[in-house]
């Protein structure tokens, strides 16, 4: 029952992150913003998402995971509903801060959770559900669109799944008090004094490089997630509708691999999955931009990208306790 919980956690994790790509080509218009604000907008979140992800590690102190989870999904929740109420492009970029502090409160306190209790199997269909989140959202939103409905009905909608996640979330809060740290990891290494910060965590060697992998990983998915539905409108002269199942294909090829991660994730070595991902992202990222590709083949592409994706972040994310110890894990995570 825990597991499905947390699953369901990083399904409201996934629901508001691709929520401003796919409905950005209406809203820029309706603020009467410059296409550019929304990169802005993403940046404003960002922000919030560091600040809650550096002080996970402070939070965990005084808190359990299921009372950071429900808090967080309760914040996004709120975050969404209120922009869909806004005139006043300002005000979105205000509304931006709490959205990022509830996404990366429980992104950084779930993950630590889940490496620490769980194997990789379980890891990869964690993030699986964090691609069903985005889909979900993306495919609210183009169907929306297709509609006749703006995008505030879509904010508003996806607020009310977050509001009902984090109402289970709350009532399973007991669930988390019991569990036992896996096999792999005895009592006796997790009771060991280790880092708190991220200042801390910087200072165990390797940490950096796996920080820049991080930022380098992080900052592509982001721009696919913002800019494939504007890229569609303004480069292939798609419908904003149609626009938004570009991003909706891009979050399905990170699903179906995170999915296929966890069925094979015994067999392979997380390390190799991590370097096959990375090309495959490069070479597939080549071909959104070679001319006269249409139809389903357009759409095939950012599923391509999105399959080399799936297997970086959640393997990046299980190997962080062997590389770097169970007592420095949730300051790593945090950091990372």
């Amino acid at each position: 029952m825990l597991v499905i919980v947390i699953y369901l956690c990083f399904i409201g994790l996934g629901l508001p992150d691709s929520c401003l790509g796919a409905a950005w080509p209406e809203m820029y218009s309706f603020f009467k913003a410059d296409v550019s604000t929304g990169g802005f907008i993403s940046m404003t979140v960002c922000v919030g998402t560091i600040v809650s992800a550096l002080v996970s590690g402070k939070l965990r102190e005084r808190f359990s995971e299921g009372v950071i989870a429900c808090a967080s999904i309760f914040l996004t929740s709120a975050s969404l509903f209120a922009m869909s109420f806004q005139t006043d492009i300002f005000a979105m970029f205000l509304l931006a801060i709490p959205l990022g502090l509830g996404g990366g409160s429980v992104d950084a306190a779930l993950n630590n959770y889940v490496s620490v209790h769980f194997d990789s199997r379980t890891m990869s269909w964690l993030h699986c559900c964090w691609g069903i989140g985005t889909i979900t959202s993306t495919a609210v939103i183009s169907r929306f669109f297709a509609a006749g409905y703006t995008w505030q009905a879509a904010y508003r909608t996806v607020a009310a799944a977050l509001a009902v996640i984090a109402l289970i979330v709350l009532i399973s809060i007991p669930l988390w008090k019991g569990k036992a740290l896996s096999d792999k990891f005895s009592e006796a290494g997790a009771s060991e004094k280790g880092a708190t910060g991220p200042v801390a965590a910087l200072k165990i060697p390797g940490v950096w490089k796996g920080a820049l992998s991080f930022f380098c990983y992080c900052s592509l998915e982001t721009a696919f997630n913002l800019w494939l539905p504007t890229y569609g409108i303004s480069v292939r002269g798609l419908s904003a509708s149609e626009a938004a199942l570009l991003s909706s294909a891009f979050f399905f090829g990170i699903m179906t691999g995170r999915f296929l991660s966890g069925v094979v994730g015994d067999k392979i070595n997380p390390n190799t999955m991590v370097k096959g991902g990375f090309w495959a992202i490069v070479l597939s990222s080549a071909a959104l931009f070679i001319p006269g590709v249409k139809g389903f083949a357009l759409l095939a592409i950012p599923a391509i990208i999105g399959l080399g994706c799936a297997p970086v972040y959640p393997m990046m994310i299980r190997l962080t306790p062997d590389r770097f110890g169970i007592e420095n894990n949730g300051a790593v995570i945090g950091l990372q």
